[in-house]
């Protein structure tokens, strides 16, 4: 009985250390209700006043059962990367998403280059779009 005991403990432990991600930053961009379309969301990697620092990160999607991450990083560069996308909202056209889908133009971005996401809702969801260092 002890040494299941001391299993338990130990198993408790253990996924309690392995779980921990308290260091890694969060950046939380969208937690609403959307109806169903298809959507651009533009990032200018700001943190309040400030640049995020350069790193990899990951932008996560969550919308109803629905979830998806995408690995991207930011160069540690001055010449721009990426060219500034067009988010002009729901850009459906009144056509809906068939599924739930998050995308980006590219994965390697220049500090201060604009970040394009989109995202496609094929039914009312609340929605929750975040990026995290990964």
């Amino acid at each position: 009985m002890k040494n299941l005991i001391l299993v338990s403990i130990l198993l408790g432990l253990m996924l309690v250390a392995c779980s921990s991600d308290d260091s890694k930053q969060t950046y939380d961009l969208l937690d609403d209700t959307l109806p169903a379309g298809s959507y651009a969301y533009m990032w200018d990697q700001f943190d309040g006043d400030e640049n995020v620092p350069t790193g990899s990160y990951a932008i996560h999607m969550r919308a109803g059962d629905f979830e998806d991450a995408i690995n991207f990083q930011i160069l540690a560069s001055n010449d721009p990367v990426q060219p500034a996308c067009d988010s002009s909202g729901n850009t459906g056209g009144g056509v809906l998403p068939a599924q739930f889908a998050l995308d980006i133009d590219t994965t390697d971005y220049a500090p201060g280059d604009t970040i394009c996401i989109y995202f496609d809702l094929p039914t009312m969801a609340d929605v929750r779009l975040y990026i995290r260092e990964r």
